[in-house]
Order: C-alpha cells, then structure tokens, then sequence
C-alpha cells in the first residue's frame, strides 16, 4: 500500500490530460484479436465499434489506483445523465490477464456495482493485451515481473470516437469529471448528427 501511495505521489504533476494521442486505439483494429468479456463471452474489439466509448486499463488485484479509476468513470456516467450515459460504452481491459481471467472480472464489476449493459471487462491472451496496451500507447505488461509496478504507466482514460480513434487522452490523478463529460457530450453531439 505504501509503495502504491507512493507511486502516486511520484506522478502529481506529470502528464496532463492531452489531445489528439497519437496512438490507434480501436481504429482499424484487426479482426483477429479476440478478448473474452466478464462473462466469458468471446469479443472482438471491431465490435466495440459504432458508439464513443470511455476506455481504462485495470488489475483487479490494485486495490487502490484502479479502483479510483473506475470510481472517476462511474462519476462521469452520473454526471452524463441516464439518457446519455446509455449511449457510452464504459470498456475496463485488464492489464494482468494471467490472473484476472472472465470470472475475476465479474466479481470486480459486481464488487464495482458495475451495470453489465453498460459496462464491458475484457481479458484475453497475453500477447492480445499487448497489442491492445501498444494501441493506445501505453507498455505492454506480458513481460513485466509484476504488471501492478507499471500502473502509474497505465493510469489513463481514453475518450474514444465510434470510428474507434482516440480523441483524448485523460491522466487519472489530475481527471477533472467535468471535462470528462463535456468532451464525451461534444463526442456524442458529433455522432448523432
């Protein structure tokens, strides 16, 4: 807990929320990856396609910065509104999936009170993460003696568009939820016209 509190005191300051990442997110996002959703359904990433989506990367394992980060996008989906928080995709991908397989994931998202209509754990094999984790920019973890050393690399939310790319990038200790939800409105007003 110490070194986790300290990991995030080491990162105040660092890496503001930032525009036009140049990483691919979900565009163009190849067929041929396929995760496995909290309930041990088999997804392709292409079918996360079509509505903006807010995506995070966690371990259920981190008891603390993960949490905070699911925590911040359940703030914004109140702060959304029902009517539009429906028509946003809340997708978690975990970053450790030897040890968070589909079931973990699903008593995470009922530990969470996550609403499975809305929100979306994905797991899949190793190198699948990876690519995944290189798409939106950030460092693969299959490698890593301990993936849990690398969540002040990973603690990030994405605004993505429906046409799967990246409008922004939000880094979790300095998240404001009010430009959160006006940048996914503005997402939303584009998508709808």
């Amino acid at each position: 807990m110490v070194m986790l509190l300290m990991c995030c005191a080491c990162n105040r300051g660092k890496a503001p929320q930032t525009r036009a990442p140049h990483a691919a997110g979900l565009a163009d996002i190849s067929t041929d990856l396929v995760l496995y959703n909290q309930s041990g359904q088999k997804v392709t990433l292409s079918s996360l396609l079509g509505r903006p989506a807010l995506v995070a990367f966690i371990d259920t394992n981190c008891n603390g910065v993960c949490q905070a980060t699911t925590n911040n996008l359940h703030r914004v989906a109140d702060e959304l509104g029902p009517a539009q928080g429906r028509d946003i995709q809340f997708v978690l991908i975990t970053y450790n999936p030897l040890f968070d397989g589909p079931s973990r994931l699903a008593r995470y998202a009922e530990a969470m009170k996550l609403d499975n209509s809305r929100w979306t754990l994905l797991t899949g094999a190793p190198d699948n993460i990876d690519r995944i984790l290189l798409r939106f920019g950030l460092p693969p973890t299959s490698k890593a003696d301990n993936p849990m050393l690398l969540m002040n690399q990973l603690d990030f939310i994405f605004l993505v568009a429906p046409d799967g790319r990246i409008v922004n990038k939000y880094f979790g200790p300095q998240l404001v939820i009010a430009n959160v939800s006006k940048d996914t409105r503005a997402v939303l007003d584009r998508s709808a016209r």
